[in-house]
């Protein structure tokens, strides 16, 4: 493992930081690739959801799509760590994008009643070639940004990440408004993968994979898999995060499930209002990471986590009074305040805490555990959203991450300064 970063190793001032960030070529690189895959991808996931409503009308069919992409991170995740560990990591992104950028357009031939089935195994296969890029591009990071800056960085790439998100939501909300022109978001989706491809090739990797003469056989990835949960499991700090992450996503998982059942059936919005939703989660999200990458930064990560998992529950659970989508936004744009301390810090923390060769099997099973807690949300999301409602299910979510945000404070009690 490698020694945890501590605050007396924040050598630069806050100004410093956000600008050698700016002037770091590959960060550059790797954001911008990021970026813009994130762009199709809100335009295509989006479109996925609305297309599935419109041709079913169902919470539950709605639920299963969301199944199907978050299913290979169970299944896949795990082994895709050791991948991730042994070869290339920007090979591995690049290879990622163009397959995903060559799947996308084949989802238009799922617009029809009797083809829903292909939509469920395009989204299948798409996110199961995704298991192998989320943890490569975390792993990779490290290498190309200095340590003192890695919380930083995690919140600049989340706040463009989520920027980029509200734009490709918007577009589809709009587009897709009168549930025409689906074919468009997938097109673009593909387009984006390409050109983040191309950016991340112009990436100076510093990482130097293990050399290996062919694929790991089976007991080389059994091997390799439980080094790096025994290396979580061993540790207080990595343990700790992975149980608050999995408690959040058992309450997140629900709420990514309903809010587009809760706007256009519940409170008969058109599916147009969606941009305006996501408008407000965005503007929460670049005020609350601008104040992480400059005056919060030198705050530890097991501090910010557990604030951000209390603050995220107590305002999402506030959902169950909405009567309009003005509430909505509002309790979107409180509830978002906190989610880039949350999401940074676990980032930040899974790598600053395990070594290099390590650190890929650490997100992907980070990914992976926590994934069934996912999964577990979306299926009751569904059917219990059919049986109680899409608000009451909203405040049982914020509940229980409210409950990951406590479990957070008394796994991390007593690190004191040393412990980070």
């Amino acid at each position: 493992m490698t020694e945890p970063l501590t605050p007396q190793s924040e050598a630069h001032n806050h100004t410093a930081r956000l600008s050698d960030l700016l002037k770091n070529r590959d960060f550059r690189f790797l954001l911008s690739g990021q970026v813009i895959a994130d762009l199709g991808d809100a335009m295509a996931n989006l479109a996925m959801l609305l297309m599935v409503n419109y041709l079913t009308g169902s919470t539950r069919a709605i639920a299963g799509i969301s199944i199907a992409m978050a299913l290979p991170r169970l299944v896949l995740g795990l082994v895709s760590g050791v991948y991730v560990d042994r070869f290339d990591r920007k090979k591995i992104m690049i290879v990622a994008n163009l397959l995903r950028g060559l799947i996308a357009p084949l989802f238009i031939l799922a617009l029809n009643p009797e083809r829903m089935w292909l939509m469920y195994v395009l989204a299948f296969i798409q996110a199961s070639i995704g298991t192998f890029f989320i943890p490569a591009r975390t792993a990779l990071l490290p290498g190309i940004v200095p340590r003192h800056q890695l919380l930083s960085a995690n919140s600049f790439s989340q706040t463009g990440q989520t920027l980029f998100m509200l734009i490709g939501s918007s577009a589809a909300g709009v587009l897709l408004s009168g549930n025409r022109y689906f074919w468009v978001a997938f097109v673009v989706n593909a387009c984006t993968f390409l050109t983040a491809a191309l950016l991340h090739s112009r990436i100076n990797n510093a990482y130097k994979p293990q050399q290996v003469s062919s694929m790991p056989n089976f007991h080389e990835i059994w091997d390799n898999l439980t080094a790096g949960l025994k290396t979580i499991f061993s540790s207080k700090v990595l343990s700790g995060t992975l149980t608050a992450n999995a408690l959040t996503m058992l309450g997140v998982g629900a709420i990514n499930v309903l809010l587009v059942p809760l706007l256009v059936n519940d409170l008969q919005m058109p599916s147009s209002w969606m941009g305006a939703v996501n408008l407000s989660e965005t503007a929460a999200t670049v005020i609350s990471g601008g104040l992480i990458v400059g005056l919060f930064a030198h705050i530890r990560p097991t501090t910010l986590l557990p604030i951000g998992l209390l603050g995220f529950g107590a305002f999402m659970g506030l959902t169950v009074f909405s009567n309009s989508v003005w509430f909505v936004m509002l309790i979107m744009f409180l509830s978002c305040l906190f989610i880039p301390p949350v999401s940074s810090s676990i980032q930040t923390i899974q790598q600053t805490y395990v070594s290099d060769s390590l650190r890929g099997r650490i997100s992907a099973s980070y990914s992976a555990l926590v994934t069934t807690a996912t999964l577990l949300s979306m299926a009751y999301a569904g059917v219990l959203a059919d049986a109680i409602g899409s608000r009451s299910v909203f405040l049982i979510s914020g509940l229980l991450v409210m409950a990951a945000g406590a479990a957070a404070f008394v796994m991390f009690k007593g690190l004191g300064e040393a412990a980070y």
